[in-house]
This record gives structure tokens, C-alpha cells and sequence, in this order.
């Protein structure tokens, strides 16, 4: 029996030394995954807080757009407001300036019927007509008084 019990002996202290190999291996490999996680936890906290960073750049991104789209929106309006100024302004010096010239030419027909007039009565009433000073025509030449010299 001491054989027999010896053997069975040595086959439960190889089994318990086996078991206790296991154990700590198994035991190992909880810590090391245990190790992992943790690991992983405290990247996984990293990018939270970097996605959290990125979130809020974004958003304060998204205010400062919103506001510019607001400012350029409110030039636009304000560029409109003035071209529309500008071009009714265009019109009106385009309409004065038109009316002016139009004046202009009427005045320079009516000179020219006055002086044609004026002429005519001063040699059926054999009179001088001299005007108040000088006025000097578009074209160079005087109006009035010294009818003699022929250019201003």
C-alpha cells in the first residue's frame, strides 16, 4: 500500500501543483486584462474629453459663422440700400444735367433770335442796343456791348 499510496500521493501533489500553475496563470491573465481595461478606460476617458473639447470648438465655430452669416447678410442689405441710393441719384443728375443742356440750347436759339432782332431794330431805328456787360458765348464770342471783337 505504501506504493500505491505514494503514487497517489505524488499524482495529487503534481495536480495541486498543476492547479496552483493554473491558478496563478489564470490569475496573471485576469491582472493583465484587468491592466488593459483600465488602460483602455483611461483612453477611452482621453478621447471623451477631447470629443467633448472638439464638440465645443465646434459650436463656438457655428456661433462665430451664424454671426458672420448675420453681419454679411446685413452688408448686403446695407450695399443694397446704397446702390439703390446711388443709381437713384444717377437719375437724377443724369435728368438734371439732361435738362440743363436742353436749357441750354433753348437759351442759345433764343440768343440767337434776340441778336437777330436786336440787330434788325438797330438799323431800322438806326440805335445802338448795348447790354449791361459782357457775356461770353459757349462757342468763344461775345455778347453785349463791344460787338467788335469777335472773341473772348
Amino acid at each position: 500500500m505504501d506504493t500505491y499510496t505514494n503514487r497517489a500521493r505524488s499524482e495529487i501533489v503534481e495536480l495541486a501543483t498543476q492547479h496552483q500553475t493554473s491558478v496563478r496563470n489564470i490569475t496573471a491573465e485576469k491582472e493583465e486584462t484587468e491592466r488593459r481595461i483600465q488602460q483602455e478606460r483611461g483612453r477611452e476617458a482621453d478621447m471623451l474629453s477631447t470629443l467633448e473639447a472638439e464638440r465645443a470648438a465646434l459650436a463656438e465655430l457655428n456661433a462665430s459663422v451664424g454671426h458672420l452669416q448675420a453681419s454679411l447678410s446685413k452688408v448686403k442689405e446695407q450695399s443694397r440700400a446704397v446702390e439703390d441710393e446711388l443709381n437713384g441719384v444717377k437719375r437724377d443728375v443724369s435728368t438734371t444735367r439732361n435738362e440743363k443742356i436742353r436749357q441750354g440750347t433753348k437759351l442759345g436759339e433764343m440768343r440767337k433770335r434776340d441778336e437777330v432782332e436786336v440787330g434788325t431794330l438797330e438799323d431800322l431805328l438806326g440805335w445802338r442796343v448795348d447790354g449791361i456787360g459782357r457775356e461770353c458765348r459757349p462757342d468763344g464770342s461775345w455778347i453785349g456791348a463791344d460787338r467788335k471783337r469777335t472773341s473772348c
